[in-house]
């Protein structure tokens, strides 16, 4: 081969390079999963990303995997919507906090898969304690006094896997501690007199009504 054609040969090579763009595609993969027993869906924002991933009572419907090329770097936004009853936090990629969309962004010519978790779980409707009230007439562990909670959504069905926060209103009457079981705790007389054990879940609350009388 002639030299005097190889200037022209490493032009085109470089025109079919630029004209590709392939070095610049990237493979982008979003999978997502969906846990909990609560209602509603995560669905792209972005348009031509194929993606509508949904969840009733735990039974999971939908497209909830997708792969497309993108020719550039970029973001695609993910928004999680859960029902009227309905709890939702993000998980896995998704740093995102409740109630805000998800920004899943990528780097141009990087193949790149985003696995992201929606957490669907019922929402806490009342809480209820039992025993209420709950009478102690001796002091210490003697007189201890168990008492349980329960969280419950809007069909009265128990909602399992929630943090209880247990407090009372005046540790100089009675104390209480939680237990490895965190729907119970331990109330424990200290003085005579009249106290609230609360136990919160979600942001409700319910309480019971402590009575202390020593003096028997």
């Amino acid at each position: 081969m002639s030299l005097r054609f190889l200037p022209c040969i490493l032009l085109f090579a470089v025109f079919v390079a630029a004209c590709d763009g392939s070095e610049d595609e990237a493979f982008v993969t979003i999978n997502v999963t969906l846990e909990g027993e609560g209602t509603g869906r995560i669905e792209a924002q972005t348009v031509g990303v194929a993606l509508n991933c949904s969840t009733r009572d735990g039974t999971v419907s939908g497209t909830c995997s997708t792969i497309f090329q993108s020719p550039a770097g970029g973001s695609i936004v993910l928004r999680g919507t859960p029902d009227g009853v309905t709890d939702f936090r993000w998980g896995g990629d998704c740093r995102s906090a409740a109630g805000e969309d998800c920004d899943l962004s990528f780097t141009s010519g990087e193949d790149v898969t985003f696995n992201v978790v929606g957490r669907f779980s019922a929402k806490t409707v009342r809480v209820v304690i039992s025993p209420n009230p709950i009478i102690i007439t001796t002091a210490g562990a003697a007189g201890a006094v168990i008492a349980t909670a329960q969280a419950l959504d809007s069909n009265d069905a128990e909602i399992f896997g929630v943090t209880y926060t247990w407090a009372s209103m005046n540790p100089a009457v009675a104390t209480v501690t939680p237990q490895a079981n965190p729907r119970s705790a331990v109330i424990t007389a200290v003085s005579t007199g009249g106290t609230t054990v609360t136990a919160a879940v979600q942001g409700v609350t319910a309480q019971t009504q402590i009575d202390v009388n020593l003096n028997n």
